[in-house]
């Protein structure tokens, strides 16, 4: 799922995913979004990219800019 143009430049990529999105969380993690959930015991989590690459920081620590577009998506680690 892709969120596009930050509607507000500066916030962090948490508050701007919750304004889109209905989320669940557990100490800053997302582990459900608009009803998907992540699977521990699939090893399946969500993570997300700014701009294409993978993200660094945490949802509540990244900071946006205009024009940044943010992609969530779930990932199956071995």
């Amino acid at each position: 799922m892709q969120i596009h143009r930050p509607r507000h430049p500066g916030d962090n990529v948490m508050n701007i995913l919750k304004a889109h999105h209905d989320i669940e969380e557990d100490n800053g993690l997302i582990t459900k979004i608009d009803g998907i959930s992540q699977d521990t015991s699939t090893n399946t989590y969500w993570m997300y990219k700014v701009n294409g690459k993978l993200a660094e920081k945490g949802a509540n620590d990244l900071k946006v800019s205009d024009g940044d577009e943010i992609e969530f998506y779930l990932e199956t680690f071995e």
